[in-house]
């Protein structure tokens, strides 16, 4: 995708030369083309850990095995 700062541009011709005159007329460059990403890397083989609040109630149920 065409992109001039923080503007984006579509795929079109009609867009691609839009951002291109608009870049030579700002003096911003033209940054074009995928900057990256793909698939999330996760620690601990995709793991992920969050915090948990556990009730007394909970706490009784895992304890004693008991509603």
């Amino acid at each position: 995708m065409p992109v001039v700062g923080n503007r984006k541009f579509d795929y079109t011709p009609e867009g691609e030369a839009a951002a291109k005159s608009y870049a030579e007329s700002s003096g911003i460059p033209l940054r074009e083309g995928y900057r990256g990403g793909g698939k999330i890397k996760y620690a601990g083989g995709g793991r992920t850990v969050g915090t948990v609040i556990e009730t007394e109630q909970d706490r009784v149920q895992r304890r004693f095995g008991c509603s």
